[in-house]
């Protein structure tokens, strides 16, 4: 089975690629809490570019990250398109619905585009963060800042797993056409349903047993509940410049918004 590969870019040996995960962590949530309080789109989008150029100089492709953005964007594309029809203010264009004519205001699509541009640069700073930093070093990270065990072990272990959870799905699907399902026309056919129904049942309760019989294994080898790696982190003048520039970046951001430049 083919999945993606979360440290298919993480492995390389870039400048980026070496800061302390801890630093690279800090620097990129508090700067996405300072871009959230953004409210000029010039800015917002002059963020997300700077997120992009980091990026090309970790040598991520932009094919790649393009893809990575297409899977995200839609889940704030809603909101982006209602948000010119509910807000008020200034009528721009109406729009014929035949049932009903909706109104897009001036201020309902700036508040789009600052929506759309608080999301993008949010998804880029994210991107940058997991696509320059091994998942097991950004876990330990989080964890030596005090994020709660609990949190990181449900984090790392539908990560690790959600992948043999899909390949069991392939599995179960490709015996079902090996026994001949032919599946309704919509999946509100009697039989397609019962069947989805058998499929979901099973699923589960083989996830469940494997999770016991890995969480038992786990244990044998000497788990205890503590990221381990073999790789202890240690803040680097280098790290200290990036964690100074990224936090410099993000409150001249700030300033810059409130001086509405």
């Amino acid at each position: 089975m083919k999945h993606f590969h979360l440290d298919e870019f993480a492995q390389m040996d870039t400048f980026f690629h070496r800061i302390d995960p801890r630093a690279k962590t800090v620097t990129t949530l508090v700067f996405i809490f300072l871009a959230a309080g953004v409210k000029t789109p010039a800015l917002l989008f002059a963020t997300a570019f700077f997120w992009i150029l980091l990026l090309i100089f970790a040598q991520i492709p932009l094919s790649y990250i393009f893809s990575r953005i297409t899977w995200v964007i839609p889940f704030a594309g809603i909101m982006i398109l209602i948000f010119p029809f509910i807000k008020p203010g200034e009528t721009l264009l109406h729009v014929n619905l035949w049932v009903v004519t909706l109104t897009a205001t001036k201020e309902g699509v700036r508040e789009a585009v600052m929506l759309f541009g608080r999301v993008l640069a949010s998804i880029l700073a994210v991107l940058f963060l997991t696509l320059t930093t091994r998942f097991n070093y950004l876990l330990k990270a989080l964890a030596e800042l005090r994020v709660p065990a609990v949190f990181l072990q449900l984090l790392e272990f539908t990560v690790r797993y959600i992948f043999v959870a899909m390949d069991e799905l392939k599995r179960m699907r490709r015996a079902r056409k090996a026994r001949a399902f032919v599946a309704g026309k919509n999946i509100w056919h009697l039989h397609t349903l019962r069947t989805l129904g058998q499929l979901v049942g099973s699923l589960f309760i083989r996830a469940y047993e494997r999770g016991e019989r890995v969480y038992l294994a786990m244990l044998s080898r000497g788990y205890t509940g503590k990221m381990k790696t073999l790789h202890d982190f240690r803040m680097m003048p280098k790290d200290f410049i990036w964690t100074v520039l990224v936090l410099g970046a993000g409150i001249v951001l700030v300033i810059l918004d409130r001086r509405g430049l």
